[in-house]
């Protein structure tokens, strides 16, 4: 686990915390395999299309907000919330409601990218990526740190 700086402009306003970068990989499931898994998410992200047409702070291909209507994006969404219920039972006593409030899809061709941005008022916020080869661009964070 590496803890990055988070820095959240509200309202001219700037915070800067630590908090915790965590990483996992695939989730395997009973019934549902890794590869089908992931087609069926790239399916429906490919399915739905750029709803957003680059009007927010992604800029590329992005699905509507909630995604969690779709079972894939409903499992995923559930392991992401139990991975951060087990990572902060282990080390916190903070009695904090774990819940995902928004989850989409997008799709990152060349050129595209998204605007330095914070989840606020939220305070996790996390990325799976489906599809990334050697070449794909990793994730940058403010304070220089990127992640492949």
């Amino acid at each position: 686990m590496k803890n990055l700086e988070l820095y959240l402009d509200v309202k001219g306003i700037a915070i800067t915390s630590q908090t915790p970068f965590l990483e996992f990989r695939g989730p395997e499931f009973p019934n549902y395999n890794l590869e089908t898994f992931h087609k069926d998410l790239s399916d429906i992200i490919i399915k739905t299309g750029d709803v957003q047409k680059k009007s927010s702070n992604v800029k590329a291909l992005m699905t509507h907000w909630i995604m969690t209507d779709h079972e894939p994006f409903k499992i995923l969404s559930d392991h992401v919330e139990n991975i951060i219920k087990y990572f902060y039972n282990n080390i916190s006593t903070l009695n904090l409601e774990i819940f995902t409030s928004t989850c989409w899809g997008a799709i990152y061709e060349k050129g595209d990218y998204s605007k330095i941005h914070s989840h606020f008022p939220s305070l996790l916020s996390w990325v799976y990526y489906v599809k990334v080869t050697e070449k794909s661009s990793p994730i940058i964070f403010r304070d220089g740190y990127s992640y492949q």
